[in-house]
């Protein structure tokens, strides 16, 4: 059967993806259910004989058994340590980084768990209030307290699939002076020798960038620089994948090419490069599918057949779903949803690009040079829309909000980024010589070259409307998008397609209008998960709640996805956090009850009013009250705020008209109509 890794890869991911959000009861009955099916489809001759349906069906069992396998004996033992402190050994294996809640995040083993019945031999994540005196592999004697990270894999914001179930808390620790044997620590000390000695001849963002891209390392970038690149849609240059393993394969094959090396040992050195490379990035799963397609393309090599692309990507799949929690890491999805939509989906606009040979000039050498220009221009175009729109619903779901600039940062940013990881690798070996005045030359090119992707990345990110967040009426036209080319794939015709690409041209025409007068007069109530407040319509935005570094991300990053200014900024209390946001958002006016000249160090507003009681009517269908006992907001007649209010907010739950909403399971937002008529709906915060 052709492509049949296609068929167990991709029904093992879909199947877990379910699998994963249902009862351990419900899925042992989806699994009886997928039994029977399975049986019948072996049973019936009809079925049989076409492969596809029990093959899919047995994938679908493999993958619920699987997940109740791992769940039950993995996941269950390490979540019952919940809430319990324990003394342990134990080592972390990276140096860490410091988090937005002040504490400085490490990767972890616990090797010895003194608790009855305890799982041994753990990964956790490692919270320390202080950055940890030790290297990594190093032996820690420690005492900790243990808590769970979610209730499933979704809601672990992707830690189970790396095989994490478990906060670690640091209380005490003493470091020894043994070290855990493994070969992984010596993959430690090579990337910390990259990231220290780039960062030395680089120490701004520029030598951070390089270190990203070559490592995955994304810990020394500065926050606005994280935030631009997810603004402007190229963050994927530095999640480890396909492009960064390709061009280490490319240059260790033009090396071996230029030794003049057999195919075979070409083919066995390039999958011992490709080994060494996914576990320098850390065996993320992006890089992981990266590599397992690359691999299995050099295997066929040596064997002298060429690997299906659909079937190399489906079996990729299936490796990673070997994890049953693999299917909810944001950049396994995304990895494989950009390299399905470059199979299936490039080559329909692929198409179109020979008719260049078309072009007419009188002069030949410029008309092959304005030809090949805008093939590669448009080929950058196409690729980047394809891996948009099969990245449309992840985006949407996770993120809140799709970048649509990314399909103009990729023409300059890819090919770019081609060039500053070679230089990085280049310029690492190259320091490792007492060869200085060659090292500074390559580095300053790398500054140069990485300072290009930095000034490009900013700029989109800066000039507005560089993302679009995706309310109510874009996730029905991609519900729709989704469901039309499913029976246009269906048909497998070449006109079914057209017909659905002008069906889903004309839907999003239709709903883009429907949008537009829906949310003309619609006020919009944004609340994060500490309870920081964003209201705001058409005209204008005020905000309050601004008291830690959480919420001064959370609002940070919601008011630079919608492209908005403050106009009235509430500050009580600390101002800290608010005047930080000020000097990174355009500020109007700054309302407080009692002055904090900390306020008067940024001049990023133009009016600042001290008041004990304020009330002003932001714009026709927002008006501010504000009095030292609270906030309130009346929005299209629905009354939003701290007290004596329809929406009442604390800090860690919401009380509408229509119940509870909790914070502690992510921010949410509300679009109101009127008193009477709002929506709400849930911001899931994710991983980076």
């Amino acid at each position: 059967m052709k492509r049949a890794f296609a068929h167990i890869g991709f029904s093992t991911a879909v199947t877990l993806l379910v699998a994963n959000l249902v009862d351990a009861k419900i899925l042992i009955l989806i699994s009886i259910g997928l039994a029977v099916l399975f049986a019948a489809s072996l049973i019936l001759v009809r079925y049989r004989k076409a492969i596809a349906l029990p093959l899919c069906l047995g994938s679908s069992l493999l993958a619920c058994v699987l997940c109740i396998f791992v769940m039950s004996t993995v996941a269950q033992p390490q979540l019952a340590m919940d809430g319990q402190r324990a003394d342990v050994q134990m080592y972390v294996t990276d140096d860490g980084s410091l988090g937005d809640d002040g504490r400085y995040h490490y990767t972890g083993v616990i090797e010895s768990l003194p608790v009855e019945g305890a799982p041994q031999n753990i990964r956790v994540r490692v919270k320390s209030n202080h950055k940890l005196n030790t290297e990594g592999y190093q032996l820690i004697n420690a005492k900790v307290d243990l808590y769970s990270i979610g209730t499933n894999a979704l809601d672990s914001y992707g830690y189970w699939s790396k095989d994490i179930f478990l906060t670690a808390k640091l209380v005490t620790y003493h470091p020894t002076e043994n070290y855990h044997s493994s070969p992984m620590r010596y993959v430690y000390r090579v990337r910390s020798s990259i990231i220290r000695r780039i960062l030395l001849m680089l120490p701004d963002d520029r030598g951070a960038l390089a270190v990203a891209m070559l490592t995955g390392d994304k810990s020394h970038l500065s926050q606005q620089l994280l935030d631009y690149f997810k603004l402007s849609g190229a963050t994927h240059i530095m999640a480890v994948s396909g492009m960064h393993l390709t061009v280490v394969v490319g240059m260790a094959l033009l090396l071996m090419r230029g030794l003049k090396l057999g195919r075979t040992q070409q083919s066995i050195i390039t999958i011992a490069v490709i080994l060494m490379y996914m576990s320098l990035a850390g065996f993320s799963k992006s890089v992981v599918r990266a590599g397992i397609m690359l691999a299995i393309m050099s295997a066929g090599d040596l064997v002298g057949r060429r690997a299906d692309s659909l079937n190399s990507l489906g079996f990729a799949v299936f490796v990673i779903c070997l994890n049953p929690f693999a299917v909810y890491d944001i950049g396994a999805m995304l990895s494989v949803l950009s390299v399905m939509s470059l199979i299936i989906l490039y080559p329909v606009f692929g198409r179109r690009l020979p008719r260049l040979s078309d072009m007419d000039s009188d002069e030949p050498k410029f008309r092959d040079r304005i030809k090949s220009i805008m093939f590669k221009m448009l080929s950058g175009i196409y690729v980047s829309i394809s891996v948009l729109i099969f990245t449309l619903p992840v985006m949407c779901l996770f993120f809140g909000y799709v970048s649509f600039s990314g399909i103009v940062a990729n023409i300059f940013v890819v090919p770019a980024a081609a060039v500053v990881m070679p230089l990085t690798l280049v310029t690492y070996l190259v320091s490792l010589q007492p060869v200085n005045i060659i090292t500074a030359i390559i580095a300053r090119v790398l500054s140069i070259a990485s300072g290009f992707v930095i000034k490009v990345v900013s700029f989109l990110a800066t000039t507005g409307n560089a993302a679009f967040a995706g309310g109510r009426i874009f996730c029905i036209f991609i519900a729709g998008v989704l469901i039309v080319f499913a029976f246009a794939f269906m048909l497998r015709s070449p006109v079914a397609l057209r017909i659905a690409g002008v069906v889903c041209a004309a839907m999003l025409i239709v709903l883009s209008g429907i949008g537009a007068v829906y949310n003309r007069d619609n006020g919009n109530v944004y609340i994060s998960s500490t309870g920081a407040v964003v209201i705001s319509d058409r005209d204008a935005v005020v905000v309050w709640g601004v008291t830690d570094r959480s919420s001064y991300y959370s609002v940070y990053s919601y008011l630079t996805a919608n492209g908005r200014s403050i106009d009235f900024l509430v500050i009580d209390g600390d101002s800290q956090y608010a005047t930080a946001l000020m000097s990174r958002v355009s500020t109007d006016t700054v309302l407080m009850s009692d002055f904090d000249d900390r306020v008067l160090s940024h001049n990023y507003y133009r009016d600042i009013q001290v008041v004990n009681a304020y009330s002003v009517r932001l714009c026709r269908h927002i008006v501010l009250h504000y009095t030292s006992y609270g906030y309130v907001a009346d929005v299209n007649g629905l009354r939003v705020g701290t007290a004596d209010a329809d929406v009442t907010i604390t800090n860690d739950i919401v009380r509408d008209p229509r119940g509870t909403v909790y914070l502690n399971e992510g921010s949410i937002e509300y679009d109101i109509i009127d008193e009477n008529t709002y929506g709400v709906r849930r911001l899931r915060q994710w991983q980076d």
